[in-house]
């Protein structure tokens, strides 16, 4: 098996853990319907490597159609920080790292980054 597909394996069982059927899929009326996702994934691969390979359209594409549409959230949105993994010991690749996934963040809440997140 491929490090691809592994990883797949991997990915769905882990989101069949979480997005149950019942919860988030497999009702008449989807409970998750009308709901915004927003997903933020980290790559090792810088992106030029990673879009390559297709990854990045295939990730999209999973996030996007194969969980948020199929558990009926329409208003889903993916976002990838390239290049996460250091070549050693670099505090400066790591500050690089989360200001890149700080903005991936405020680019995928948009207007909504204001809003109180609930508690409980």
């Amino acid at each position: 098996m491929s490090r691809c597909s592994s990883s797949r394996a991997i990915a769905a069982r882990a989101n069949d853990r979480v997005w149950n059927h019942g919860f988030a899929y497999g009702r008449s009326a989807p409970r998750l319907a009308g709901k915004r996702m927003r997903w933020l994934g980290l790559t090792g691969y810088g992106r030029e490597h990673f879009a390559a390979g297709g990854w990045d359209a295939l990730l999209d594409r999973q996030l996007r159609v194969g969980i948020s549409r199929f558990c009926g959230i329409d208003d889903a949105r993916v976002r990838l920080v390239h290049g996460t993994v250091p070549a050693g010991d670099d505090s400066g690749h790591v500050r690089g790292v989360l200001a890149a996934a700080d903005a991936a963040l405020d680019d995928l809440l948009g207007d909504h980054a204001a809003e109180p997140v609930p508690v409980g």
